[in-house]
């Protein structure tokens, strides 16, 4: 099976900043003072300059709280369990997932329709198909944040090198290589699946090169046929075959991607991609 350019194959993984729907109910908040959550990666670099450059003329400052990678979704979770606590940030950082559906329907985020009717450069700025990923039940619920984030398949030249391998271009050459490594004694890919998102993305691009793009997004839209079709038994059985062959290797469960663990064990020549 060829899958167009595998080894840079991209998905749209949509960052959004939300509001929160409540406030706090006591009166120890700030009312000059909005808070905004994010996670504390490099990405985060534009939120910084955006907050330095409202807080330039606003009467109404910003204030950027900043939660580290590895434990943002969590503590994102726990504070909007109780979105009226002084904890509750204002404004949050999150993706265009099933999180981001329910905290619009347990109104815990407020919809920005109201915003984009005042200031249409908010909805006209963005290509519909991103913007979109932030909509529940027909209203807009985040809007897009650091770009489009592409998945890409990194690999060390010398480990493919020292093994007489050249870098695949087809995910028939990319079986094969890995086939070489196992044989070589090496784990071919190295997956952080402690963090699950990472396996998530293998999922995304096998889904979306075995099923296409308008399948795709037809289970994204709560489609039922298209999750038992055959073109859905085969991406499963593919993602099967290859944890089954050990392309992974044994401990992917445990190996995290947000505290560099994957990364550094591919800079180490143990795997030959990640």
């Amino acid at each position: 099976m060829k899958m167009k350019r595998f080894v840079a194959a991209a998905i749209a993984a949509v960052s959004c900043l939300s509001f929160a729907a409540c406030g706090s109910d006591t009166a120890s908040k700030d009312e000059n003072v909005i808070h905004i959550m994010s996670s504390g990666d490099s990405s985060a670099n534009m939120e910084r300059a955006l907050v330095d450059e409202y807080n330039k003329t606003a009467d109404v400052k910003a204030v950027l709280d900043l939660v580290t990678s590895a434990d943002y979704q969590n503590k994102l979770q726990t504070v909007m369990s109780n979105p009226k606590s002084d904890s509750a940030p204002d404004i949050f950082f999150n993706w265009a997932d099933a999180l981001m559906i329910q905290y619009a329907r347990a109104d815990v985020s407020a919809p920005l329709d109201e915003y984009m009717e005042k200031d249409p450069e908010l909805k006209d700025n963005f290509l519909p198909s991103i913007l979109d990923a932030a909509k529940v039940d027909g209203k807009y619920y985040g809007i897009p944040v650091r770009g489009v984030q592409p998945i890409v398949l990194f690999y060390n030249k010398k480990v493919l090198s020292d093994n007489g391998i050249e870098a695949p271009t087809t995910f028939d050459e990319f079986c094969d290589a890995c086939e070489k490594l196992k044989s070589a004694g090496l784990t071919p890919i190295a997956l952080g699946g402690g963090d699950q998102w990472p396996t998530l993305n293998w999922y995304s691009v096998i889904y979306q090169q075995v099923m296409g793009n308008d399948d795709v997004q037809k289970m994204m839209d709560g489609g039922v046929d298209e999750w038992s079709s055959p073109k859905s038994k085969k991406a499963l059985e593919i993602i099967r075959d290859m944890v089954e062959k050990g392309y992974f290797g044994t401990t992917y469960d445990s190996v995290k991607h947000t505290d560099g663990a994957a990364p550094a064990l591919l800079e180490q020549g143990r795997p030959a991609s990640s």
